[in-house]
């Protein structure tokens, strides 16, 4: 019996390993990233972790060529794979036993909103970091050079913010995910959700110029809100002089620019307080461009 193969679609990504389409647990691996992502933008961690940890399996499975019919448990998986590619045992051990134990413990016990930290801290501290470095061995692969350039931005965005707020023991890492988790809401899932009647009216309020107006209004509503403020071009929907972000007075009047929070009056993207490391990485460039003139609007110099 003859059998075609189509072509997978995906959405996240713009370019793929050379055997994507010989190897098919490879297809999967792929797959279950972009529900990884998915669930992320959802605020579901848990359905992210268990699909990051399957994004890990499948791409092991299709490096040691296992068939569908292998019903090799994930420890045996991992320690396999390892012992296949030495690189990899400069991965912590611990973490990746955590990390399994917890998806184990989700997928048949169940899990609720108290277990999204720890799964949003297990993703960014074990489950992409070691996605990455496993695609790289297995496939000579780059998995954030693969994906669409915003995302993967924005993505290391939340992989650096993590790295930093974790060594100073702070809480609520959730929140590295802020732009990331905003951008995939945005890019991937408005227009999906918009009705036709909903999409009419949005065009018809940006010709009569309605759409302007409601923007300025919030605009200038977040500016008094977070005062002192200055507004930036949105990291995640580019809109221009949109994102209204809060100065830290403190720094302020030591002639430094930090970020507190922000808002965007134009896609709705918010940072809050605990990603305070985040929004300051996302606005790095106006910050370092526009320092002086924030400084001399608010009689610094």
């Amino acid at each position: 019996m003859n059998q075609t193969f189509e072509q997978p679609t995906f959405v996240f990504f713009r370019s793929f390993p050379e055997n994507l389409m010989t190897l098919p647990p490879l297809c999967s691996s792929l797959q279950n990233i972009e529900s990884c992502f998915y669930f992320i933008s959802l605020n579901r961690y848990p359905n992210a972790l268990i699909s990051c940890a399957s994004a890990l399996e499948s791409a092991m499975k299709s490096i040691l060529k296992k068939s569908t019919d292998d019903r090799i448990s994930a420890t045996n998986l991992y320690n396999e794979a390892i012992k296949e590619f030495p690189n990899l045992e400069s991965f912590d051990i611990e973490k990746l036993k955590k990390f399994r134990e917890t998806r184990n413990r989700f997928s048949h016990y169940g899990f609720s909103p108290k277990d999204n930290e720890e799964s949003a801290v297990l993703i960014l501290k074990t489950g992409i970091p070691f996605l990455i470095k496993c695609h790289k061995e297995f496939f000579g692969f780059d998995l954030l050079d693969g994906l669409i350039v915003e995302i993967s931005e924005h993505l290391k965005f939340a992989l650096e913010s993590y790295e930093i707020i974790n060594h100073n023991k702070s809480s609520n890492l959730k929140y590295c995910f802020s732009s990331f988790a905003h951008l995939i809401r945005w890019a991937g899932l408005k227009y999906d959700a918009m009705s036709i009647l909903e999409s009419k009216v949005s065009e018809i309020g940006q010709i009569d110029n309605m759409k302007f107006e409601i923007w300025l209004s919030l605009k200038e509503k977040l500016e008094n809100a977070l005062n002192p403020s200055w507004t930036f071009n949105c990291p995640v929907c580019n809109e221009p002089d949109s994102f209204v972000c809060e100065l830290d007075d403190v720094d302020l009047n030591h002639k430094i620019v930090s970020l507190k929070r922000g808002i965007c009056a134009n896609c709705n993207l918010y940072i809050p307080n605990d990603a305070f490391v985040l929004i300051n990485m996302l606005c790095k460039y106006g910050k370092e461009t526009e320092k002086n003139e924030i400084l001399g609007e608010y009689g610094i110099i």
